[in-house]
């Protein structure tokens, strides 16, 4: 015979004791990235160029954009962008 450790009425979504074993991440995997399509790569690349175009100096083109500077660099490397 199995004996049951703990109160068999416990909900395991609410047990706090328990979550992990329901939660994916809690279990060490990783959520999925969203895949991007080639229009939305193509028209993020082209409105960062036209920024990039406007702006002054490249201080100025993440706050137009609503972004981190970081942000923009990493972007401005992802799309090939100099």
């Amino acid at each position: 015979m199995i004996k049951l450790i703990g109160n068999s009425n416990e909900n395991p979504r609410t047990c706090p004791t328990r979550s992990s074993a329901i939660h994916p991440t809690r279990q060490g995997l990783q959520r999925r990235k969203r895949a991007r399509t080639p229009a939305s790569t193509k028209s993020n690349a082209i409105t960062i160029l036209r920024v990039l175009a406007e702006s002054p100096t490249l201080e100025d083109a993440p706050e137009t954009l609503g972004i981190n500077v970081s942000t923009l660099w990493l972007k401005r490397k992802r799309y090939k962008i100099d």
